[in-house]
Order: structure tokens, then sequence, then C-alpha cells
């Protein structure tokens, strides 16, 4: 190859590496068109944004043309415009954001549920199609609902963490859990579910991701208001959860328990001769009942306890508290076996 042949491949690599660069760079552009009826009153709202897909910076305006009585664009954990970040959001080593599962060219629906713990006769709901070319996002949203016990003088949302998992082939399940920060302090917890529906063949790398959002806004007139913040997808490696540990750990104690309650030491004479035997009980139904009673009892009391203080609880964190409180009363009613025995 001659040096000038040479040069022209050199300088042919390089003007590919910078127009690769230079077409990831591109913002991904968001319009979106959101109507409905909330709190028995007509809602329209427009939104235009960027998102940053390298960066994971988010920016845009929402501006409200019809204002539904008591409600509020924060209540839904500004879903106006993040209901499509995982299409744009930053990718974190494995992970891929709808825009690169779609190749940049597709449609999509999307199904939604809010729910407020502290108000649970309130939820939101919306339905939702989008349509990516040219690297735009258009999309329109369908919400109803009521959140008329839901208070309005929001300051802030906390930044949160929503989950994704593969629900099938093209079918990918969204949940998620949130804080509304009101302007004197207090808090209001809002959760939601729902899927969306890439189309067969377009799903997630792994099983699951998670998506990590923060969302500020600010207005002037409760009717216009600019949003900043950034989002990015991570995937999450399966591994033992929290509870996972704690009820595992508490089944190694007990079968420790088992172990100990069954050797018997009988000592031979003065001395210090010692016979070990193995034998005992291992289960009794009446006297595991009422073990059983009283863990569960202590069980439902300090749930009580944390959902005043939270406000709510998740359904693992109850199964996971009763399902320790039935190993933890067979390991006590082991004890009491052992103890009558002797």
């Amino acid at each position: 190859m001659s040096r000038l042949s040479g040069v022209r491949v050199i300088v042919a690599v390089v003007l590919c590496l910078s127009v690769g660069l230079a077409v990831q760079a591109v913002p991904l552009q968001h319009n979106g068109i959101h109507h409905g009826t909330i709190n028995g009153s007509p809602f329209k709202a427009t939104v235009n944004g960027a998102m940053e897909m390298t960066t994971g910076v988010v920016s845009g305006t929402v501006t409200i043309d019809s204002v539904p009585p008591q409600w509020h664009p924060g209540h839904a954990a500004w879903s106006l415009f993040c209901i499509s970040c995982a299409n744009g959001a930053r990718e974190i080593g494995d992970a891929e954001n709808f825009y690169d599962i779609l190749a940049g060219s597709g449609t999509y629906t999307h199904t939604r549920t809010y729910t407020f713990p502290t108000y649970p006769a309130e939820t939101l709901k919306v339905s939702a199609s989008f349509s990516l070319a040219s690297n735009t996002l258009t999309y329109t949203g369908n919400w109803s609902g009521n959140t008329n016990l839901v208070p309005t003088d929001l300051d802030s949302v906390a930044q949160y963490t929503q989950t994704l998992l593969q629900a099938g082939d093209g079918l990918i399940n969204v949940s998620g859990n949130g804080t509304l920060w009101r302007a004197g302090g207090d808090t209001i917890p809002v959760r939601w579910q729902g899927q969306y529906n890439l189309g067969s063949g377009h799903n997630l790398p792994k099983a699951r991701e998670d998506a990590t959002i923060h969302i500020g806004f600010a207005t002037t007139d409760n009717v216009h208001y600019t949003l900043s913040g950034n989002a990015y997808l991570q995937v999450i490696e399966p591994t033992l959860s929290e509870w996972g540990l704690i009820v595992f750990s508490l089944l190694i104690l007990s079968l420790v328990t088992v172990a100990v309650a069954r050797r018997k030491t009988v000592v031979a004479g003065a001395g210090t001769n010692m016979q070990v035997t193995v034998g005992g009980r291992l289960f009794v139904a009446a006297v595991y009942v009422k073990t059983l009673l009283v863990t569960a009892s202590l069980a439902a009391v300090g749930l009580a306890i944390s959902a005043g203080v939270y406000g709510s609880l998740a359904m693992r964190d109850i199964i996971g508290t009763f399902l320790s409180a039935g190993i933890v009363a067979y390991m006590a009613h082991v004890v009491i076996i052992r103890r009558k025995e002797d």
C-alpha cells in the first residue's frame, strides 16, 4: 500500500469515527401531547424537550393547556415527560435503552397506574403510544383518574429508581416508588406499575434493568413548567435480596438450634468421662402453634409501627416479616421441647 493510500485509509477511519460520535451525541428530541379527564375535568398538556443519551441529561418544558382542579403535574413523578425516559436514558454497562433496542426507529405502547398509599382512594392511569423516527420521539398519553385528596403544594420530586423486567417477547413490566416533597417539608409516597409493549423481538439484553431518574421543575404560573435532570439505565444481576439474606440466616440458625438441641450430654461417674447421645423430637404441633401465635403477633405489631412511621409497606416486607416469624417460632419451639425433655 502506498503512503497516499495509507493516509486515505486513516482519514476515512477518522471521519467514520467522527460521524459515529456526532450521531451518538445528537440529543433525542421529545414531543408529547397528553390529554384526558382528571378529577372529572378536561386535561391537556404539551411537552417539548430533549435527552442527551451519552450523558443522561434531561431538559424540557411542559405547558398545561387545561388544568384540572386539585391536580399537580408532579403527582405522577413528572411522567408527563419521563414516561419516555427509558427510551433515551444513558446506558451503563450492558444496559440498553429503548432507542437502541428499537435501533432508532419503531412504535410501541405503554400503560401505567399510579397509586398513593396515604390516599388509597386516589389513582391515576395513563395509556400512551410512542413513535420513534429521525432521532425524535413523538408520543400521546391518555390520562384518567382522581387526585382530589392528594395535596398540590409540591416543592420537588425526589430521585427515584424504577425497575424494568422482561415479561415476555417484546413485553417489559415497569414498577417504581417515588417520594413527592411538599412545600412545608412533608412527603407523599407514590407507587406505580405498568407495561411497555415494544413488539416481538425487541427485548432487554438482560432480564432486568433499573432506571434511576431525577427531574427538577420550576414554574412561575403553575401552567408553564421548566424541567431539568438526568436519567440512566443499568443492568441488575440477580442477587440474594435483603429479606433473602435474613431468611437464609434464620434457616442456618434454626439448623444449628436443632443440632444442638438433639445432642444430650450424659456424665458417667464423678470423673471427666462423658457420653454424647443424639435424640429428642424435632416437631410438636401444639407447641409450635403457641410459639407461632406469639411471634406472629409481635411481627404484626412491628409492621403496624413501621406503617405508621413510613406511611406504607411493600408486599415483600410483609411476606418477609411473617416468614421470618415462622422460622423464629420453630427455633423457639425446639428450645421449649428440649427443656421439657430434660
